[in-house]
């Protein structure tokens, strides 16, 4: 009916009415008017540049893309003097979880852009010169415990279960699409139509209720009428020099996707990796809060007694780490894969 009828017959027609009245008969209180008032924003990208040339393109607040400008914009500066960037080795992933914590701990003031005031915030964590900064307080030989010295002391409402596509089309165009109901079928209510509703309403902080770590909650992500949550989606684009597409990737996995993406750029375009060995390869996560680095089970052992010698706590994931969506220029070809860690796969010629 949608695409027979297009999105108005959801929000506004005969459907939004339908819907509000399951909801209110599950204990809800959507209405007809709340889907009717719902826009959609449009927004400028989150940009960088790197030293190469080449250009990332990412989403604004609520969205992470900014969260993942910064890991990489950290990332970026070790590939010049009087940095070694070691085409593999442990010293990269010390240094990939160290960014992690310094844009991580910001995360946590973010929030919708329409209620929260994140402009100077964005600008930093999208600058060189905070990348600079923070890059010039990682320790190449430990970590540190204290989060002051990472400039935060809060954690943030985690979200939950996501889909992604990549498109790379003839013409140069791409797309990179994330979507989420938050967990496993969202809030577990299946309407009459067919359509499961999402419970995104959980990735919002609640006032005075700490999250699971027993961090206090965000104010920044607050519940107000018609704000949006924060959510670590953070669906990417990499052009080179020219303008020329070269990596088109997104993932899932909650606060998982923003480093799962950071780490595959890091491994494709800086480490020679094809798409397929930088996705395949084992995963490590570090959010700031709580103080550990996941890990998968296959991740090598050799790396982990490494990380633990430089003061890392490194844990089992508590929940699967990211799954990747992927497409990237290698030489003349274009080389796609999807992550064999959730159901999926490649289509194209």
């Amino acid at each position: 009916a949608i695409a027979d009828n297009g999105p108005d017959y959801f929000y506004s027609g005969e459907f939004a009415h339908r819907l509000a009245k399951e909801v209110q008969k599950q204990g809800g209180i959507l209405t007809a008017d709340d889907l009717k008032k719902y826009k959609v924003e449009w927004a400028e990208p989150i940009t960088i540049k790197f030293r190469d040339g080449r250009t990332l393109y990412s989403v604004p607040p609520p969205a992470s893309g900014a969260v993942l400008a910064y890991i990489l914009h950290i990332l970026d500066g070790y590939r010049e003097a009087p940095y070694a960037f070691l085409e593999d080795g442990v010293l990269n992933l010390h240094r990939f979880v160290e960014a992690c914590k310094f844009a991580y701990a910001q995360r946590a003031n973010l929030g919708d852009p329409e209620f929260v005031d994140n402009a100077d915030l964005v600008k930093n964590m999208t600058s060189s010169w905070l990348a600079d900064q923070s890059r010039a307080k990682i320790n190449d030989d430990k970590t540190f415990d204290d989060p002051e010295y990472y400039g935060g002391h809060q954690g943030f409402a985690e979200d939950h279960g996501t889909a992604h596509a990549s498109f790379w089309g003839p013409n140069g165009d791409a797309i990179t699409l994330t979507s989420s109901i938050n967990y496993f079928f969202g809030s577990f209510v299946r309407t009459s139509s067919g359509v499961i509703l999402n419970n995104h309403m959980d990735d919002f902080s609640t006032p005075g209720v700490p999250n699971v770590y027993g961090i206090a909650p965000s104010e920044s992500n607050f519940i107000r009428p018609f704000k949006r949550p924060m959510s670590s989606m953070a669906p990417s684009v990499i052009v080179n020099a020219t303008g020329g597409l070269d990596l088109v990737l997104g993932g899932a996995g909650g606060p998982k996707i923003t480093s799962g993406i950071a780490l595959v750029t890091m491994r494709t375009l800086w480490q020679g990796n094809t798409i397929k060995e930088a996705i395949d390869f084992p995963r490590l996560h570090h959010q700031f809060i709580p103080n550990d680095v996941e890990v998968e089970d296959n991740f090598p052992e050799v790396y982990r007694k490494q990380l633990e010698a430089k003061g890392h706590h490194l844990v089992p994931p508590r929940a699967m780490l990211s799954t990747m969506i992927g497409i990237n220029r290698c030489g003349n070809r274009i080389q796609a894969n999807s992550d064999y860690r959730k159901g999926g796969a490649v289509d194209g010629e």
